[in-house]
């Protein structure tokens, strides 16, 4: 949790609840993984005008990552941290898949 807490700290600024972070072992019921069954770490764009203008006129990445930033936008990494707070996954199997 204090790794998290140093790696993310405007994160743990936003969660309203108490974080509950598990790393995964294995068993037989999982055969040995730690995991069962699926969980979307997504990334969505929220299209509005802004945004689009934007991918018009051809801006940079870096810009449009500042805007996406204003927007509150939660990149995958976010919202894979945001299951790993919650107790749904670990975080090892997060970066393995946003990495």
């Amino acid at each position: 949790l204090k790794f998290l807490e140093k790696t993310y700290p405007e994160f743990f600024k936003e969660i309203d609840f108490e974080p509950r972070v598990y790393k995964s072992k294995g068993c037989d019921k999982c055969r040995g993984i730690g995991y069962i069954g699926r969980s979307v770490v997504a990334e969505v764009l929220p299209f509005d005008t802004e945004l689009i203008d934007a991918f018009l006129k051809n801006i940079s990445l870096m810009k449009i990552k500042e805007l996406l930033k204003e927007k509150n936008f939660w990149d995958m990494e976010k919202s894979g941290i945001y299951k790993v707070l919650k107790g749904e996954t670990d975080y090892k199997e997060v970066m393995r898949v946003v990495k």
